[in-house]
């Protein structure tokens, strides 16, 4: 089964509204860069597969985290609007992604403004994150 990480990634970095208003998009933690103020970083925290009563369907649910992540000024405001070009660029979808994976539909089952935090990982000094959990129902 093709990995939905990679098509994502590229997905999400074709979106030039997206891309017009953040630093970056990354697979996993968002690199410690000073320079980088709003960034956009995702990962799958669960997947499950669809069964017929013979087999296992070659289609694949992904529960995906989809991050919007500002520090500094309208920190909280910024990572709202990258959110934003984030729902646009998912809610719904349908089609085939670069990289040869078919989404059958992208839905957002949750989001949330975390309150200013200091994270332990490489995206150190992130003080606003705007979180969305993602069903993604996909084949390859």
């Amino acid at each position: 089964m093709a990995q939905l990480e990679p098509d994502l990634l590229q997905h999400l970095k074709a979106q030039s509204a997206l891309m017009a208003i953040v630093d970056g998009v990354y697979a996993g933690r968002v690199p410690a860069h000073p320079e980088t103020s709003t960034a956009v970083a995702f990962y799958r925290i669960a997947a499950d597969r669809a069964y017929c009563l013979e087999s296992e369907l070659d289609v694949c649910r992904a529960l995906m985290v989809i991050a919007a992540i500002a520090k500094g000024e309208r920190a909280a405001q910024r990572a709202l609007d990258a959110f934003e070009q984030i729902r646009a660029a998912l809610s719904m979808y349908r089609g085939q992604m670069n990289g040869g994976v078919f989404i059958h539909c992208a839905t957002l089952e949750s989001e949330t403004l975390e309150m200013p935090f200091e994270p332990l990982d490489a995206s150190d000094d992130w003080p606003q994150r705007y979180l969305g959990n993602w069903r993604i129902s996909y084949t390859n």
